[in-house]
């Protein structure tokens, strides 16, 4: 049973190495075209025939080299390079629809499942805020999982640590009539397989510490998965109002909420087909030949 992708030469190459080699595809292409775009300057000559008349005719006889041939080779070639996946593992392989994440890297894997990071080690989701509105920042984006021969996608699951703050806005002592603020920060994490209804995988609201760990089941055949994932980050800190004891002061002070989201996770859960037992195979070549011989005899019968 091959069990191994068809890009099995970029197994283990992910991230930013499957984004270097795109780009290094896409330049060559367009190289490729600004020399179709050039006017030939070197030719082929065209082999002396031996009823040539005369060297002078053999010598004017020229073809222009066929650069679009050669160019219809050569983008042949890198198309393979151009539609390579982002992750590439023995189970599946996974393509980002576009780039709202950083390229994913191979954490672990193996046959039942398979995490993958989606931050580069030590950086941070950070959104902060403290005025007249909120600020979300959504993290996520759409991707399409292809499971290997031999494998289906079985579930999906995302794990995250979320660091928060928040603080009411403070008035200055001796202040009057104060009508405080809220100031806080929320988390939701959703997830849509194959266009199905969006499911909201894990809600928090006034975060200072927490560890999320969120998963769901794949129905279906579960060989191509296509998968949208958001992870909402909101912060406010909205302002407290009050009476100044200044006139001429300022009669409100805004509070400030943050959220931060560090090292996110996507995890692949993946199972092995059932592969038929030879017993099975035996069975089955029994019970055609119980058929061939039963329609012998009839045949037989008929005849006599």
């Amino acid at each position: 049973m091959n069990t191994r992708p068809a890009l099995f030469f970029l197994e283990g190459r992910s991230g930013l190495e499957a984004r270097a080699l795109r780009g290094f595809t896409a330049l060559a292409k367009m190289l490729i075209f600004a020399w179709l775009a050039i006017p030939p300057a070197r030719c082929f000559a065209i082999p002396a025939a031996p009823d040539d008349p005369t060297p002078g005719e053999k010598k004017n006889m020229r073809l222009p080299l066929p650069r679009a041939v050669a160019a219809a080779l050569i983008l042949s070639a890198s198309s393979l390079a151009s539609a390579a996946p982002d992750v590439v593992v023995p189970t599946f392989t996974l393509d980002f629809a576009h780039d709202a994440i950083e390229p994913p890297s191979v954490i672990s894997t193996d046959a039942s499942k398979t995490v993958l990071s989606l931050h580069p080690p030590g950086e941070r989701t950070h959104v902060v805020a403290g005025g007249s509105s909120g600020q979300t920042v959504s993290f996520g984006g759409d991707f399409n999982i292809t499971a290997a021969d031999g494998y289906r996608i079985t579930g999906l699951g995302f794990s995250a640590s979320v660091t928060g703050s928040f603080q009411a806005g403070q008035p200055p002592a001796g202040a009057t009539n104060v009508r405080y603020g809220d100031a806080g920060n929320r988390v939701w994490v959703w997830f849509t397989v194959d266009s199905a209804q969006p499911q909201l995988l894990y809600r928090q609201d006034y975060l200072t510490a927490e560890a999320i760990d969120v998963a769901l089941a794949v129905p279906g055949a579960g060989t191509d998965v296509a998968v949208s994932m958001t992870v909402d980050l909101t912060a406010w800190g909205f302002g407290t109002y009050f009476t100044p004891i200044d006139p001429e002061g300022a009669d409100k002070v805004y509070g400030r909420g943050q959220i931060d989201l560090w090292n996110p996770q996507l995890t692949v859960y993946t199972e092995a087909l059932p592969v038929p037992e030879p017993s099975n195979y035996l069975m089955l070549g029994v019970g055609l030949a119980l058929v061939g011989a039963r329609r012998q005899l009839m045949r037989r019968g008929g005849q006599a």
